[in-house]
């Protein structure tokens, strides 16, 4: 699927593949974990982004509860205008 680290990147945080079984493991998530380690050198703002992500994946902190409009949205925006948007 990704042919490198930052396509890996690309597609876990483009918000209308959120729900895709990406997550499970394999080359995206490899991918992710490169540009992860590469983007953030620090073990703790490594984890502080680890953190923020399980938060989008799973719809809790900033991207939960009385977010509706923001998921919707995820299905017809652009991805990048939908991080300027509701990324915080």
């Amino acid at each position: 699927m990704a042919h490198n680290p930052l396509q890996a990147a690309a597609y876990v945080l483009e918000p209308e593949f959120r729900r895709h079984e990406h997550e499970a493991g394999g080359e995206v998530m490899r991918g992710w974990a490169t540009m992860l380690e590469r983007l953030l050198p620090d073990d703790q703002d490594r984890a502080e982004a680890e953190d923020q992500y399980t938060d989008y994946l799973i719809q809790q902190g900033h991207f939960g509860a009385g977010k509706t409009t923001m998921w919707l949205k995820a299905r017809s925006m652009s991805a990048w205008r939908w991080w300027m948007t509701y990324g915080g």
